[in-house]
């Protein structure tokens, strides 16, 4: 029998249901005041008024608002009647077997013959979805609840319908998508979440300035994609002391580094050695020239009016 048969009779199961509100419900852990029961009973009525009306959201919460003063299986079978109708089959599922534990198999067999119907077709219309994913340990949220699991490949038994997913890991982006899932329809769906880019950012001081990442020159480009670790930077330019640093990066972090390069310092000419070896030349220059001039003799003509000229003695 499908779904939408088995609910068209939900009004007329549900009203012989209410001849039976008052049966045993087995063991219970407190008696329900008259003032309880009656509340109970009202509240089923209500709940019953808006299931002929076919409004069955409305009708989910009186049938709860009545079981949970008075705890009767007629009760609990309209619940899981409502569910199925609305599409909930895991809570549908879960409320008529209970119903089906809890209920005398004696009474009432109309009603327990409806609800291992319902109870078929709900396990049937579920719809069997593989989410392969990219990132083993995701985390995984469907319709904001989380889903437990771990692994590449997720096999989940889900309700029919639209159904939003959302996949985060540590160093991803978040990844949010939509299904719509037909009753009792398989499914396979691909969920890649992408990467944060893992980063070194820099900025230098002088620029232009040279940079090497671990031993490889990549000239003068700041924003380097790295893999997650250590890495070390260097950093160069002209008239400048190379600068060394070491930066370590986590998984999807971008991590600034500022670099500041310093000056060289200007060399004294004293303390060149081209100063010393010029300075050497001259001073051998100036050594011989004053040799020569200690050295040197003038002769100058006597002038005398004798006309003889006299001239030093020569050896």
């Amino acid at each position: 029998m499908s779904i939408r048969l088995s609910m068209n009779r939900i009004a007329c199961v549900g009203l012989v249901a209410t001849a039976v509100f008052f049966a045993p419900a087995g063991v219970r852990a407190q008696t329900p005041t008259a003032a309880q029961t009656a509340e109970g009973r009202a509240l089923f009525q209500e709940g019953m008024t808006l299931v002929e009306q076919e409004r069955w959201g409305e009708a989910l919460e009186f049938f709860r608002r009545s079981r949970s003063l008075v705890s009767r299986p007629s009760t609990l079978f309209n619940i899981g009647s409502v569910l199925s109708r609305l599409g909930r089959m895991g809570e549908a599922i879960t409320t008529l077997e209970e119903f089906l534990r809890v209920g005398d198999r004696r009474q009432n067999p109309a009603e327990r013959a409806e609800a291992e119907r319902l109870l078929a077709d709900a396990r049937h219309a579920q719809v069997h979805l593989v989410l392969g994913l990219n990132v083993p340990d995701a985390r995984l949220e469907i319709d904001g609840a989380v889903v437990e699991g771990h692994g590449g490949e997720r096999e989940l038994v889900l309700d029919p319908g639209e159904r939003r997913f959302l996949l985060s890991a540590a160093g991803y982006e978040d990844h949010r998508f939509t299904l719509s899932l037909l009753p009792a329809v398989a499914r396979v769906h691909r969920a890649d979440l992408r990467e944060i880019p893992t980063q070194i950012v820099l900025a230098i001081t002088p620029e232009p300035s040279t940079v090497m990442l671990d031993g490889v020159n990549v000239g003068a480009r700041r924003d380097l994609p790295v893999t997650p670790g250590s890495h070390v930077i260097l950093a160069s330019a002209d008239g400048y002391v190379s600068l060394e640093r070491t930066a370590r990066v986590s998984r999807g972090e971008r991590v600034s580094l500022g670099l500041s390069l310093s000056r060289r310092s200007r060399t004294s000419i004293t303390s060149s050695p081209w100063f010393w070896t010029v300075v050497g030349v001259v001073a051998v220059g100036t050594i011989s020239g004053v040799a020569a001039a200690a050295i040197t003799v003038h002769e100058d003509p006597y002038g005398g009016n004798t006309g003889t000229v006299l001239s030093g003695i020569r050896f």
